[in-house]
């Protein structure tokens, strides 16, 4: 007991006698949401809810470039997730060309993690309409 006192002891005063800490690296810069524009999300899909069915996990880029689903997801979409920090907004048709939304409820859907494992619980009934999706870096769940 009275070694190991005396060995802190000792360690503290070579501390005190060498003088100010020095940082072993330098001081990493904040990230801000410019440092993510080249970054890439992930998202999970599968054809039938509750994550049955055929299942992809596609790597998608985050600086909203549209993708169009690939077969057999195209149009046949049941349950989706994105990763956390990724957010993607659904489209119909391949390109994200979807016409101009005339619903008086709305036509985009954002899609965050958890996703939604039953599409066609959520309110618009999105189950097997997805043709494209357009991704970025979702700041706010990253606290950004």
């Amino acid at each position: 007991m009275h070694l190991s006192k005396l060995a802190s002891l000792s360690l503290l005063a070579a501390v005190t006698q060498a003088g100010s800490f020095q940082s072993l690296s330098p001081a990493l810069a904040p990230r801000t949401p410019s440092s993510f524009t080249n970054t890439n999300g992930i998202v999970i899909m599968c054809t039938e809810a509750n994550w049955k069915g055929s299942c992809i996990t596609l790597t998608v880029p985050t600086n909203n470039t549209c993708i169009t689903l690939p077969p057999p997801f195209f149009h046949n979409v049941s349950s989706i997730e994105p990763a956390f920090g990724t957010v993607c907004y659904r489209y119909a048709e391949a390109n994200c060309a979807d016409p101009i939304c005339t619903s008086p409820t709305g036509c985009d859907m954002m899609i965050q993690f958890p996703g939604f494992a039953d599409l066609s619980t959520q309110d618009s009934n999105w189950e097997k309409k997805i043709g494209g999706l357009e991704c970025e870096v979702d700041f706010s769940s990253l606290g950004i």
